[in-house]
Parts: C-alpha cells; sequence; structure tokens
C-alpha cells in the first residue's frame, strides 16, 4: 500500500494541514478506484519509501505550480509551489441568482491543494512516467498523465466546512477510443482522446519514442 507524506515546508498552520489532509484523503479514492490503484494511506510524515509531495518554492519548475517525477529508486516524488496559487483550498463563489435569473454563473479558482492534488493524481495514474494508452483514431499512443487534459477544470466540495476546490481527473474511458462517458470526474471531455478544456494538453508518443505535445 503506497503513503503518499504531504510535506509542509511552507509554514502552514496546523489547522491548514490538517484541512489538508483530510481534502487530500478524500480526493485520492476518486483516482485510485476507477483506475483499480491500491489503496493509499494519506499522512504528513516521510518514510524512506513513502511518496513525498514537498510544499515549498524550493526546486520549482519554471511556469509551473508544481510537477512530479521519481527518484533512482523508482519512487515518485512531488514538488508544489504554496504562495503562487490563489490561495489554500482555491475560491468558491455561488452563482448569484435575481428573480429567477442568473446574473453571476458559480465561479471556483484553485489553489494549493488544487495543485497538490494534480500531481498525486498523476502519480498514482502513472509512477513512472512511461504509460501509454491504447491507440487513439490517429495511430498515437498518448501518455497516461490523467490531470494533463482536462487542466483548468476543477469542482467544488465542503470539507470540513470549507468550500475546496478540487482538480479534475480522467478516467479510463477516456483512454479508450470506444469508451462511454463520464470521461472524467466533472465530466468535461465529450469523447476519448478529445482535449476540450482550454488549458488541457496531452503528449503522444511518436516511432522514435518521443513525446509529442498535443
Amino acid at each position: 500500500m503506497p503513503v503518499i507524506a504531504i510535506l509542509n515546508e511552507a509554514g502552514f498552520t496546523p489547522a491548514e494541514m490538517e484541512l489538508m489532509l483530510a481534502a487530500i484523503t478524500d480526493f485520492v479514492p476518486k483516482v485510485t478506484q476507477p483506475w483499480g490503484c491500491e489503496a493509499v494511506t494519506i499522512t504528513d510524515t516521510a518514510t524512506a519509501t513513502s511518496w513525498n509531495v514537498h510544499i515549498t518554492s524550493a526546486n520549482r519548475h519554471t511556469g509551473a505550480l508544481g510537477y512530479h517525477d521519481k527518484n533512482s529508486k523508482g519512487i515518485p516524488y512531488a514538488y508544489c509551489l504554496p504562495g503562487t496559487a490563489y490561495n489554500r483550498f482555491g475560491n468558491y463563489h455561488k452563482p448569484l441568482i435575481v428573480k429567477g435569473r442568473t446574473v453571476l454563473p458559480e465561479s471556483m479558482r484553485s489553489g494549493t491543494l488544487s495543485v497538490i492534488c494534480h500531481e498525486i493524481a498523476e502519480m498514482l495514474g502513472d509512477p513512472l512516467i512511461q504509460t501509454v494508452s491504447m491507440q487513439d483514431k490517429n495511430g498515437h499512443q498518448w501518455l497516461v498523465e490523467i490531470a494533463d487534459p482536462v487542466a483548468g477544470v476543477s469542482y467544488m466540495k465542503v470539507i470540513n466546512g470549507t468550500p475546496c476546490i478540487f482538480p479534475d481527473v480522467v478516467l479510463p474511458s477516456f483512454y479508450d477510443i470506444e469508451g462511454k462517458p463520464p470521461y472524467s470526474l466533472a465530466n468535461n471531455p465529450i469523447a476519448p482522446f478529445t482535449i476540450k478544456s482550454s488549458k488541457g494538453y496531452a503528449y503522444w508518443r511518436n516511432a522514435l519514442g518521443k513525446f509529442i505535445k498535443i
């Protein structure tokens, strides 16, 4: 059973970390169950074999709020920025309805939690960053990075009284040319191998083994 350690290297308060762990614990089964992964333990204490998620401004990748990789022993890890996302748990506004007419739609903005859950989802979906899908209609096999095709898409769930913004994640049906909906947790893609999100992206592997961005 993988142990994922959320390491507070950015001065989050104990209350913030308690909520962070509760929110991540709620999110992870939404990935492990449809993808057939092992059950996961979420903790704030690292071990020699834990999959460590560092909340820190160190080791950042230019232009990225977070990234994941694996070490020399094949153990996944991730780095997530604490301060560039909107806030710790995202921001949510209910729709404004006046006399039965929607004046302002529901709005969500992601936060640090969203970044962390994005990276965890991809660590679980492809721990060694090498899994490719079956072929799409063009004969291309996509790298299975399960949060990238729906990047920028979110959903809200209240955790311990706090609205928390979570990232969308594609489901196995997304990588099946004959797959049936839903294709993601938030039901964003309209068909398999189809990127609807304006911020979504993916990579397919060519005959030379090189990954080409879509």
